[in-house]
């Protein structure tokens, strides 16, 4: 049974259109590299892209955290270092204080050393990083210690941060409260009897030619918030330990997602390539079959 010409004509030309369709988009897969550029290219697989994207745009929000957390607690750490170095030194000068030898005018100079231990536990205490002070809390434009001399030495040194916390979101259910303010750090809780400061200023102070007076009960006190000390920096040890492991988990599931997105995403562009020529081939089939049909005569239809 012989079909009409205009059904021949009408599903010619549909499929001619739907070749020159499918070249198109073939080509638009190729020139953008994603072979998802619209919802109904494969609804199943948009929808999968869509809520991996989700998920990733999460992830790489808790890892921007986890990163300022660890930037945060690493600068705390090389901090706390620094004090405890200057502590040990300060214990080293004052145990060499006391034992100096009397007349021999060294007291001067044992203070001296004793003060500029302080003033460098002072910049320490005021480390700024980017326009930041790192142990203000919350007050993070203002410097946390300032001093009052008697022109010739420090005589007191005041806390003017506060104690408030930086909270930090490390996944959907963990987050990580950090803070180590000047006035846990460097005075204690304990009034003069733990600051770093004044203990240092006590022992400038304590210096005369005949030694250091109540020098046991200074190295007392001294070695006491130097153990305070190494326990605050063991405790944020521990904390950016963790952050290292989080950081780990953290890379894996980003890479994992990232490859699932360019699974769904990208274009296999040898695939793709093979594709269009199979289409143009296609549709250069159809208009030879199109020129054919339309130089046919009546004679041709008859036999």
């Amino acid at each position: 049974m012989r079909l009409p010409d205009s059904l021949m004509y009408e599903n010619l030309l549909f499929n001619i259109n739907k070749s020159k369709s499918k070249i198109n988009d073939i080509q638009k897969e190729i020139a953008s590299g994603q072979k998802l550029l619209t919802p109904d290219s494969d609804p199943t697989a948009y929808t999968r892209l869509a809520t991996a994207k989700a998920t990733r745009s999460k992830l790489s929000g808790y890892q921007e955290n986890i990163e300022l957390a660890h930037g945060k607690l690493s600068q705390y750490d090389d901090t706390l270092g620094s004090v405890y170095d200057l502590m040990l030194q300060l214990k080293t000068t004052t145990v060499a204080a006391g034992n100096a030898t009397s007349g021999d005018n060294g007291a001067d100079v044992y203070k001296a050393k004793v003060e500029n231990i302080l003033k460098g536990l002072i910049s320490l205490g005021n480390t700024n990083v980017d326009g930041t002070y790192a142990f203000s809390g919350s007050l993070t434009d203002t410097p946390p210690f300032e001093t009052a001399d008697n022109g010739q030495y420090i005589t007191e040194v005041s806390y003017k941060g506060d104690n408030q916390s930086k909270i930090y979101n490390l996944d959907a259910s963990e987050r990580m409260e950090i803070n180590l303010s000047g006035r846990e750090v460097f005075l204690g809780t304990a009034g003069n009897d733990e600051s770093i400061f004044q203990i240092t200023m006590d022992i400038r102070d304590s210096i005369s030619e005949n030694g250091v007076s109540n020098i046991d009960d200074h190295l007392e006190k001294l070695q006491s918030a130097m153990d305070r000390m190494l326990l605050k920096r063991g405790e944020v040890g521990n904390d950016v330990q963790h952050l290292e492991d989080l950081e780990t988990f953290m890379d894996t599931m980003g890479l994992n997602l990232d490859t699932r997105i360019s699974g769904l995403q990208d274009t296999d562009l040898a695939e793709a390539a093979v594709k269009l020529v199979s289409m143009q081939t296609i549709y250069n089939a159809s208009l030879a079959m199109a020129s054919k049909l339309g130089q046919m005569s009546i004679l041709d239809y008859l036999r």
